[in-house]
C-alpha cells in the first residue's frame, strides 16, 4: 500500500471514528437558544478597516477594565455588539458586569441588552475570517424563514494574547431572531 493511500485511509478512519471532533475543530455549529439579557458597560466606536477595529477594541477594553477596577465590579464576558454588518462598522466594545451602574464617566455607557429567541454560531479561527460565522447565520435564517432582530453580538471566549495559534481563537456569535 502506498504512503498516500495509507494516509487517505487513516484520514477516513479518523473521520469515521471521531466525526464530532473533526466538526468542532474545522467548522461552525449553529444552535437555537433563548438569549438572556446582559448588563454591560461599553464604549461606542466606529471603524473603516478590520485593523482599526482591533486597535480600537484594545484601547477601549483597557479603558473599561480600568473603570471596572476602580468601581470594584465583577467582569463577565468580553464582547462586541455590531450595529452594522459592513464598513464603516459601528460597534460597542462591551464587558458584561454584575450590577447596573447609575453613574459612569463620559464615554463609558451602561445598558441591559435585549434577550429573546436567538441563534448562536460557535466559531473557531482567526478574527479576520469571522465572516464565515455570519455566512452560517445568513444561511440558517434563509433555511428557517427567520429574520435578524437587533445587532449581532460577538462574545470572545479566549484571549488573543494567550493563544499562540490564531486558528485556536474561540468566538460565539449571537443573533436575535424573529
Amino acid at each position: 500500500m502506498s504512503r498516500r493511500n495509507f494516509s487517505f485511509k487513516l484520514s477516513c478512519i479518523v473521520l469515521f471514528i471521531f466525526p464530532s471532533t473533526f466538526y468542532l475543530a474545522n467548522a461552525q455549529s449553529v444552535s437555537r437558544i433563548t438569549m438572556e439579557p446582559m448588563k454591560v458597560i461599553y464604549v461606542a466606536d466606529t471603524a473603516t478597516t478590520t485593523d482599526e477595529i482591533s486597535s480600537k477594541m484594545g484601547k477601549n477594553y483597557s479603558r473599561l477594565f480600568m473603570f471596572i477596577g476602580q468601581q470594584q465590579l465583577k467582569p463577565g464576558r468580553l464582547m462586541a455588539i455590531y450595529q452594522t454588518s459592513t464598513e464603516p462598522w459601528i460597534f460597542d466594545v462591551a464587558v458584561e458586569i454584575d450590577k447596573a451602574l447609575p453613574n459612569h464617566p463620559e464615554g463609558i455607557q451602561f445598558k441591559t441588552t435585549e434577550g429573546g429567541d436567538a441563534i448562536v454560531v460557535h466559531y473557531k479561527g482567526p478574527y479576520e475570517k469571522i465572516s464565515n460565522a455570519y455566512q452560517h447565520i445568513d444561511e440558517w435564517l434563509k433555511r428557517n424563514n427567520k429574520q435578524r432582530s437587533g445587532p449581532a453580538v460577538e462574545v470572545y471566549l479566549n484571549e488573543p494574547a494567550r493563544v499562540k495559534d490564531k486558528n485556536e481563537l474561540l468566538t460565539d456569535v449571537y443573533q436575535l431572531i424573529k
